[in-house]
């Protein structure tokens, strides 16, 4: 069932090709692979850590801004302008006052909090 194809091929393609593949070079692509994976990991670092920054703006905005407001200025809930990142962190773990933050907020990871934590403490 196997067929040989090198009959299609002609003579001279098939000998440039062998002499192709002697002459390859492996130090060079090695060198020119290590040079692109230190650069695939600082571009992934360097994203990972722009993310990380616009966490907290990203998570206020899709799970507080509805009740305390865009800016933080208040709505239906209270302004967080002027809070400090600690007083909304200890909001955020271990509830507050006034429903619905009686208790800590279990959907959001420590990480997560002290995001949008420090994202408020910039809202004025």
């Amino acid at each position: 069932m196997c067929q040989d194809f090198s009959a299609l091929i002609p003579r001279s393609m098939l000998l440039t090709m062998s002499g192709k593949l002697r002459n390859f070079n492996i130090q060079g692509d090695s060198n020119s692979m290590k040079r692109f994976i230190i650069a695939l990991f600082v571009v992934g670092l360097m994203s990972s850590m722009a993310l990380a920054a616009e966490d907290g703006a990203a998570i206020y905005k899709a799970k507080c801004a509805m009740c305390h407001g865009p800016d933080g200025a208040g709505k239906s809930g209270p302004a967080l302008k002027g809070q400090s990142a600690a007083a909304v962190t200890a909001v955020l773990n271990n509830g507050g006052k006034k429903a619905p933050h009686t208790k800590g907020m279990a959907a959001l990871t420590a990480d997560q909090i002290k995001a949008v934590s420090d994202y408020v403490a910039t809202l004025k």
